[in-house]
């Protein structure tokens, strides 16, 4: 479940990699491109589980998260073009997602959400 976060992580602890921490220093925005959870793990809370952990562990010293939702194919390799029949599904999952954690649209243009942290 959390293999995700673990190259980020020092062996065996929950502490972030020095080497992470030092490029993140002074941003005050966690921007998160990607959260993927495999299909087979999906429906089953794991990413309203982790999402608050990723958010917490990253998020250090920020003062809020942004994420621009966008749908990947089932693998979560490549983006769906907004003509794909999945999209509209897919797109409403992720800001429902968002909504859960009270993200709100902060620039239409872009499709940019956030929210300050923590969540």
């Amino acid at each position: 479940m959390v293999t995700a976060v673990t190259p980020l992580l020092e062996e065996g602890t929950w502490e972030i990699k020095d080497e992470y921490l030092e490029n993140m220093n002074g941003f005050g925005i966690l921007y998160i491109e990607r959260l993927f959870i495999k299909p087979e793990y999906r429906d089953k809370g794991i990413g309203k589980a982790i999402f608050p952990v990723i958010c917490s562990l990253l998020g250090r010293g920020a003062a809020a998260v942004t994420v621009i939702p966008t749908p990947f194919d089932e693998k979560g390799k490549t983006k769906l073009d907004e003509n794909d029949p999945s999209y509209a599904k897919k797109i409403g999952g992720l800001k429902n997602f968002l909504s859960f954690f009270g993200f709100s649209l902060v620039d239409k243009e872009n499709n940019v959400y956030a929210r300050p942290l923590p969540l």
